[in-house]
């Protein structure tokens, strides 16, 4: 093998080392709750909200249950 090829190869390996470097890191983060996903932290106000609380619909099908779950969590 050349030298170019050898310097092409340890560029390649060291790209895929930084991804799985990468990967790793992101596999060991913490996952999020869904609890967690909604702050009532009154720290600081982050702007406002507007929920559309649509739960009925004349489709059944599309009906959502628990859409009130949303609405409360920010009351």
């Amino acid at each position: 093998m050349e030298r170019d090829e050898c310097e092409i190869i340890a560029g390649a390996i060291e790209k895929l080392k930084i991804k799985l470097r990468n990967a790793i890191a992101k596999a060991k983060r913490p996952k999020l709750k869904s609890s967690s996903v909604y702050t009532t932290s009154k720290s600081r106000e982050r702007g406002l909200a507007l929920i559309i609380n649509n739960d009925k619909w004349e489709d059944v099908s599309m009906t959502r249950h628990g859409s009130n779950a949303d609405v409360e969590m920010f009351h």
